[in-house]
């Protein structure tokens, strides 16, 4: 990693800030960084955008610019390195949900099932 990545910092948020941030506002983008072929569980957070971060690259037209980007994965392996990324590019991350969706549902917030493509 690039020491220009390396001096980043990115905010690691509780599952309960984030939920709290999102019902009530609605200007935040929830982005999922999990693979496409993830195997571990369909569960997605409510609402979250699915974009695997081998393929952030090519998608940064997806993502808004005019909001806050909250990222997410499934234990917080892959989303640190993403919120940096996109940091870089110009984008507003707000942080990542520490200890990804895994926490999330251990503490017993809300998801969605979703078939992932393969």
């Amino acid at each position: 990693m690039s020491n220009k990545f390396q001096n980043i910092r990115v905010n690691k948020l509780q599952p309960a800030k984030v939920a709290a941030l999102l019902e009530a506002n609605s200007d935040y983008f929830l982005l999922d960084v999990r693979p496409q072929n993830f195997k571990k569980g369909p569960q997605f957070i409510t609402g979250s955008f699915h974009c695997p971060l081998i393929d952030i690259v090519d998608s940064l037209e997806k993502f808004p610019r005019d909001k806050e980007i909250i990222i997410v994965d499934w234990k917080m392996y892959q989303s640190p390195l993403a919120a940096k990324y996109l940091h870089s590019e110009g984008f507003k991350v707000k942080g990542v949900v520490r200890r990804g969706i895994e926490r999330w549902m251990e503490e017993g917030f809300p998801v969605e099932v979703r078939q992932i493509e393969n």
